[in-house]
């Protein structure tokens, strides 16, 4: 999974076949996976080439229209009167194909308001796919003559290349048990959906320094992901997979704040301070990660713990914690 040069835009899903860089799907919770009907090329045997990925600043007037690939060309038409609403054709070959009103320059504006998208049916088999998208960063109504400048540029192949299905797959959105923890990735090898990258949607993927195992060709087993309510105290330790336990070290006064030790095999690894009693605290401070290197991919999240509540008594102190995370320390190449 990659970014956009336009990061607003989200990500999008690649194949390298025969060393060349191919689109294969658009990446959900992103401005142009919402824009398709259908956004994995995958599932019907198809792969398309990314054409232009782009922020350059380009400037193109009602004389003079913005040039694309494969014949496409992006005209202005026409500006409104405060400079706001600028419609614009697109035309392939001399013919118009598409039109549609942006408003880059409108007060409160948002990513929809700026974004021009042309959308085709891929061979037949995948529906509305978004082929071009232009992100318009400003637009100006001239006494001669209007122009529009544009900072984003999106252009994939409207000719897919054939693959066949189940030759290449992308990986599957999915949620977690958790659910304020957001969403990740799958992929299927061998009969077992693995783990494949955290989504950019939840504190996992923000605490993990390189959240996609897939770009260093790795999965990883999911060993726990659970949002059932579980209780420890100070003289238990919450066991958990792979020799890994986690231990509350001591409780404040108030009861708010967790010192947890992470332990493999008695050993300690790692420790942290976790808000877990405290009013209104955001997932990311009720919840304990523990990162590693993975192969190449370094500081992926393995472990996460979501505190529930906590408790500081005369003999004990416990807690309750309602969302448990694991993957393997034990990639597998693929």
């Amino acid at each position: 999974m990659e970014p956009f040069q336009l990061e607003e835009w989200g990500s999008f899903w690649t194949v390298d076949l025969q060393g060349e860089r191919l689109f294969a799907a658009y990446a959900e919770v992103g401005h142009l996976w919402e824009s398709s009907i259908d956004t994995d090329l995958t599932k019907s045997g198809r792969l398309s080439r990314v054409l232009i990925d782009e922020v350059e600043d380009r400037v193109f007037t009602s004389g003079m229209p913005l040039e694309l690939e494969e014949g496409y060309e992006l005209a202005i038409q026409s500006i409104d009167l405060d400079g706001n609403k600028v419609f614009v054709q697109l035309m392939r070959g001399g013919a118009v194909v598409d039109s549609a009103v942006v408003e880059p320059s409108r007060e409160g504006a948002d990513l929809d308001d700026r974004t021009y998208t042309y959308s085709v049916d891929l061979g037949g088999a995948e529906e509305d796919v978004v082929i071009i998208a232009v992100h318009f960063k400003n637009s100006f109504r001239g006494a001669d003559r209007d122009l529009a400048t544009v900072d984003g540029i999106w252009q994939i192949s409207d000719t897919p290349i054939e693959i066949g299905e189940g030759e290449v797959r992308v990986p599957q959105w999915r949620n977690f048990e958790r659910d304020d923890w957001g969403h990740f990735y799958t992929l299927e090898s061998d009969g077992e959906d693995y783990f494949a990258a955290y989504a950019d949607d939840g504190c996992l993927y923000d605490v993990s320094k390189e959240p996609d195992l897939v770009n260093h060709n790795l999965l990883s087993r999911i060993i726990y992901d659970d949002g059932q309510e579980r209780t420890f105290t100070s003289g238990t330790s919450l066991e958990l997979e792979e020799g890994y336990e986690l231990a509350i070290e001591s409780i404040d006064l108030d009861g708010n704040k967790v010192y947890v030790e992470l332990l493999k095999d008695g050993r300690v690894v790692d420790a942290e301070i976790i808000n877990a009693g405290v009013l209104g605290a955001a997932a990311e401070e009720k919840t304990y990660t523990y990162t590693r290197d993975m192969g190449e991919a370094e500081d992926v999240v393995t472990i996460a713990v979501h505190f529930e509540r906590s408790f500081r008594g005369a003999d004990q102190d416990l807690a309750t914690i309602d969302g448990i995370w694991q993957i393997s320390e034990t990639p597998i190449s693929v």
